[in-house]
C-alpha cells in the first residue's frame, strides 16, 4: 500500500506542478495589431528616394520614379529613335537653334549608318552630317560643309563605303 501511496503522491504532485506551470504561462502578454501599428506607423517609412516601402513602393532607376512593381514594370522602355529624329534633336541641342528652322534631309540609310544633308532656314545655309548607332544611340559623328576624314570614318566608326561614297569620300 505504500507503493500506491507514494504513487499516487508523486503523481499528484507532478500533476500540480504541471498545472501551476501552465497557469503561469496564460499571463503572457502578447502585441496586438493596433500596438505594432503604433510603433511604425505606414508611410513612415520612406527610403532615400522618399519611396513608401510599407505601402509598396520602392525606387526604379531606370524610370526615375517609386512604383509598385505589380503595377508597373521597371524597366527602361526603349523607344527606337528613328535617324531623322534623332539627327534633328542632336544639331538643335549643339547648335541651339529654333526647331522650326532645322530641316533634315535623309539620304542613305545603311544599318546603323545614315547620311544626309540639313538645312537652317534661308540665311543660315545648310552642310551634311553623318551618323552611326553607338550602344544603340544615335549618334552624328561629323557635320557641317568641310571636308570629312574618311580613314577615320572607316577605321574608327566602320562606315561603310555604301554610305561614304560618292558624296563624302571618292
Amino acid at each position: 500500500m505504500t507503493k500506491k501511496f507514494m504513487f499516487i503522491l508523486v503523481g499528484g504532485l507532478m500533476l500540480a506542478g504541471c498545472t501551476a506551470q501552465l497557469k503561469k504561462d496564460e499571463v503572457v502578454v502578447i502585441p496586438t495589431v493596433a500596438e505594432e501599428t503604433q510603433e511604425q506607423l505606414v508611410g513612415s517609412d520612406r527610403d532615400e528616394h522618399g519611396c513608401i516601402g510599407s505601402a509598396g513602393y520602392s525606387w526604379c532607376e531606370g524610370k526615375q520614379k517609386c512604383l509598385r512593381t505589380w503595377e508597373e514594370k521597371c524597366e527602361e522602355e526603349v523607344v527606337e529613335e528613328k535617324v531623322k529624329e534623332a539627327v534633328i534633336r542632336i544639331l538643335i541641342k549643339k547648335y541651339n537653334w529654333e526647331e522650326d528652322k532645322v530641316s533634315v534631309q535623309v539620304n542613305k540609310e545603311v544599318g546603323d549608318f545614315a547620311s544626309g544633308s540639313v538645312g537652317f532656314g534661308e540665311e543660315m545655309g545648310g552642310g551634311g552630317w553623318l551618323a552611326t548607332k553607338i550602344d544603340g544611340y544615335w549618334a552624328v559623328v561629323w557635320d557641317g560643309n568641310g571636308a570629312v576624314d574618311c580613314k577615320q570614318l572607316r577605321t574608327e566608326y566602320k562606315f561603310p563605303d555604301e554610305i561614304l561614297k560618292p558624296s563624302f569620300c571618292d
